[in-house]
């Protein structure tokens, strides 16, 4: 009967619905056959929680159920993490994970967190039970309610009872029903299981005694390096048990793992050698390898071998001391929160300087996460750092690990120094500095902070920075840039230790053997025993012949494509089956797809692009120039190689004068080429670009024109044909044409930019830009003069070009054509084209004619009509193209501000 407590009358209908929700609930608590529903205000109080009897390896389990069954639906992958006594998270994957503390469990804290699930009804609930195996009663009940899974709350447990010791436990996650995705966890029931061990800390040198280690390489017929097992075999002092775990972790010579760190825990009683294979999906090059041994989470041993291709030798075998750097990088990154994040960098090629300064670095990175655990401040020596290349993934390891922070916020300068039109001029550069409070800065672009409105950038980075010690600055671009920032700001000198620049380095051998690999994978082959030692050969004969010492990443891709993917294709279309559909066929790489011939007596890139200089009709005190310097160039690295004292390296900006047509693009194109080849510059190109592309309309596009050419040309040659046209006069400053030679300047100063700045035009004019704008004459140290062809050279360039496309000159044809350039020489001002001219007379006059006399005609087509070019042809061609000389230099039209 349903009234209330004091006999009134009940005078809604919500009130009687709350009456009677007030006496189902009184009948439930009565009912001794009804599911209890967990309280979730209760926290290990067991009483609150109906359990049924489950069965498992050999124990029966109580187990919580539920106030219902819930339908519940995964997103993605279910993941549990978890942490002991406060330390970093980590995944528990399908496996059981294994967690070392020292000490012992009471009094610690376990906490627990699930990401990726989500509940068909948000008033749905779950239950986590932990147990100990072989344990039947439960050693904590917690609910999980949709807010705390939708928040990723930690659950914590206090390990506060003589409970929990070390040994195995597991988590059933309670009240799943029939989950859409299992995924590969275990299942107790319709529940799911997650194991894991906790064991206690091994201590260095005194658990696991190490008699001998050995590495053994499987015999697979091959005597050179190939993917795949190698056994490494260990003999302990003493007995191990079965509660022991050892990791095993394997580096190449420059930190590089090899493998993913192996797990060995001996499969009976009182072991006392214990063998691991070690698979590795990258070849085992002739190389130097570490091997490093944990017990129980504890590092405590290292060994080195070196390997020949066949066998491996044991070169250093040691105890690890607690206060060594291996002790750290053991600790910390092989087998501690940060592996994933090191096995990321460790695989990426051309930093092993890198990799060691961040070992280096560790002792005090840990020393402040220590005191940062405990709420006392830190002290950071200045992290800010240079790098000297671009590349995302590299950075998200690189921040995680040298910096104090997990995360980085990227900003491009050219966007900041442009100022807004609002109140606050540099809003974006402030929004951005305020959301970075908790993460590094990364910036793009640097050499934006050298112009005019860079200073008000710099002004604000200055706060930021001065404001907390612990926030990092890196900035992204060549050393020769960053440094020229920097040394415009006091306080950034002071913020960037020299020592704290990262480069790329060249590849090793087993880098771009490992590299190709990769890049392989990639693209979805996969190589067989055979084709990895195609490959060992092929990049060592590479080096050999001298071609690949210098090979990175872009070369590396230019192989793939340009030789290895060709042959390739050609194979498969080649094939009598050309429709098979034989994955393996399809997707391997074979050896003779690396079957490319290196050799070694061959011309190197420099000798290649030096003979194609050589090879130019005329510019021969040009040619004695370039090789007197190239020359010098090449002894200086020579010297630099042997360790001997030699200058440091300089900008090379060049101006080129002359009249059109006298070579001066395609002599840049083999200088890009000639400096690619030293080592100079990265890439090597040629971006060619004028007053046009340059020169904006209004105010403020000059500048990102600017800064969009320069990201352009880092690497490669920047060549400004007519450059006299940016500015030309004193008064010249309300031009846009003068911000153009601003921006440069920011580039001609800097000793070594990755970049070499070409400027051409006619000697008078540039002659008097030079002296117009003293600042410029000193920043290229390189002028050379292009005079014009004399006939007989534009005769050579026309019979050579035309004797490479298998044309050949009667002899009247010859006189005429030369008689005809000799006349225009004679005529000529200093607007003539010169190699142009005649190129156009040959392609456009000559043979055109040529065609139109054989094919009107009925004679015969052979070899001889189709090849001989007669007189009348060069006639026709030379009444076309008959030189008239300009009467004068037209005027050009200014864009900016009318003065």
């Amino acid at each position: 009967m349903i009234t209330k407590k004091n006999n009134d009358f009940i005078d809604s209908a919500d009130e009687f619905d709350a009456l009677l929700d007030e006496f189902i609930n009184e009948q439930m608590k009565d009912s001794e056959f009804c599911e209890k529903r967990p309280n979730s205000t209760t926290n290990d109080i067991l009483d609150d929680y109906e359990f049924v009897p489950y069965t498992s390896r050999g124990t029966t389990y109580s187990i919580p159920k539920c106030y219902k069954n819930m339908s519940w639906m995964t997103d993605g992958e279910i993941f549990f993490s978890l942490s002991v006594d406060n330390a970093d998270s980590r995944n528990i994957p399908y496996d059981t994970t294994t967690f070392f503390t020292s000490g012992t469990l009471k009094n610690k804290k376990l906490k627990i967190m699930l990401r990726h699930i989500l509940p068909d009804n948000s008033d749905d609930s779950l239950v986590l039970a932990l147990y100990k195996e072989g344990t039947p009663e439960p050693l904590a009940v917690r609910p999980i309610s949709t807010t705390d899974i939708y928040a990723e709350l930690p659950i914590e447990i206090e390990c506060s009872t003589d409970a929990y010791t070390f040994g195995n436990y597991f988590m059933l996650l309670c009240g799943t029903g029939k989950a859409n995705d299992r995924n590969s966890y275990d299942t107790m029931g319709d529940n799911i299981r997650c194991s894991f061990s906790i064991l206690k800390q091994g201590e260095s040198g005194k658990s696991a005694g190490i008699r001998s280690i050995a590495l053994k390489k499987k015999d697979n017929g091959h005597k050179e390096p190939t993917s795949g097992t190698v056994t490494l075999e260990i003999a302990f002092d003493s007995k191990q048990t079965q509660s022991e775990i050892f990791t095993f972790l394997c580096t190449s010579g420059n930190r590089m793992s090899m493998c993913a760190p192996i797990k060995y825990r001996p499969r009976n009683p009182n072991t006392k050698k214990i063998k691991a294979n070690l698979t590795s999906e990258y070849i085992w090059m002739k190389d130097t390898y570490h091997i490093f041994s944990l017990h129980n989470g504890e590092p405590f041993y290292k060994a080195t071998f070196s390997y020949d291709g066949t066998t491996f030798t044991l070169l250093e075998a040691k105890n690890i001391d607690k206060q060594s750097h291996e002790y750290l990088f053991m600790k910390h990154l092989i087998e501690g929160e940060h592996e994933r994040t090191w096995n990321d960098l460790s695989r990426m090629p051309g930093l092993s300087k890198c990799k060691t300064s961040i070992i280096s670095n560790l002792k005090q990175f840990i020393a402040n996460s220590i005191r940062d655990k405990h709420g006392f401040r830190t002290i950071y020596s200045p992290c800010n750092y240079i790098v000297d290349f671009r590349d995302k993934k590299f950075l998200e390891c690189f921040v995680k690990l040298a910096t104090p922070h997990n995360s980085f916020k990227e900003g491009d300068c050219a966007e900041f120094i442009e100022p807004k039109y609002t109140s606050d001029p540099y809003e974006g550069l402030n929004e951005f500095i305020r959301s970075c409070s908790r993460d590094a800065i990364v910036l793009y672009n640097v050499g934006a902070l050298l112009t005019p409105n860079g200073g008000n950038v710099l002004g604000h980075l200055e706060k930021w920075i001065s404001e907390d010690d612990t926030r990092t600055l890196i900035l992204c671009g060549t050393e020769s840039e960053c440094r020229t920032v920097i040394a415009t700001a006091p306080f950034m000198q002071k913020a960037f230790p020299k020592e704290n620049i990262v480069k790329r380095e060249h590849f090793t051998l087993p880098e771009q053997v490992h590299y190709m690999q990769k890049l392989f994978e990639r693209y979805d082959y996969f190589m067989r025993e055979e084709s990895e030692v195609a490959l060992v050969r092929l990049m060592t004969t590479a080096r050999d012949s001298g071609d690949a010492a210098r090979w990175r990443t872009e070369e590396l891709d230019r192989l793939f494509k340009e030789s290895i993917y060709k042959r390739i294709i050609d194979r498969l279309t080649e094939s009598e089956d050309t429709k098979t559909d034989n994955k393996k066929e399809l997707l391997s790489i074979l050896p003779g797809d690396l079957d490319i011939k290196f050799d070694s007596n061959a011309a190197s890139e420099f000798e290649v692009s030096m003979s194609e200089l050589n090879e130019m009709v005329g510019l021969g005190n040009l040619k004695g120039h370039f090789t007197q310097m190239f020359n010098y160039m090449r002894m200086e690295e020579k010297r630099r190689e042997l360790g001997l004292a030699c200058k440091e390296q300089t900008a090379h900006h060049m101006i080129f004068t002359g009249n059109p047509g006298t070579g001066k693009t395609t002599v840049a194109e083999y200088i890009g080429k000639i400096f690619h080849s030293l080592g100079l510059l990265s890439k090597g190109e040629v971006i060619r670009t004028e007053r046009t592309k340059l020169v904006g309309r209004f105010i403020g596009e000059t500048e990102r024109n600017m800064q969009r050419i320069l990201e352009q040309a880092r690497g490669n040659v920047l060549f400004i044909d007519e450059a006299y046209t940016l500015c030309d006069t004193a008064e010249d400053r309300k031009d846009f044409g003068s911000h153009v030679i601003d921006a440069l300047l920011t580039v001609l100063a800097q000793p070594n930019p990755d970049m070499l700045v070409i400027m051409a035009g006619y000697k008078h004019e540039m002659d008097k830009m030079m002296n117009v704008n003293i600042g410029l004459e000193g920043r290229f140290p390189h002028k050379f003069h292009f005079e014009d062809y004399t006939a007989d050279e534009l005769m050579q360039i026309a019979t050579t070009t035309l004797a490479k496309s298998e044309y050949a000159l009667e002899a009247d044809a010859h006189d005429l054509l030369l008689e005809g350039i000799i006349e225009t020489c004679a005529n000529k001002d200093s607007h003539f084209s010169n190699a142009r001219w005649i190129l156009q007379t040959v392609s456009n006059g000559i043979l055109p004619a040529m065609s139109t006399r054989i094919m009107s005609s009925a004679s015969v087509l052979d070899r001889e009509t189709l090849t001989t070019i007669k007189a009348e042809d060069v006639a026709a061609a030379l009444d076309e193209f008959k030189y008239v000389p300009a009467k004068s230099i037209p005027h050009r039209n200014r864009i900016g501000f009318a003065v």
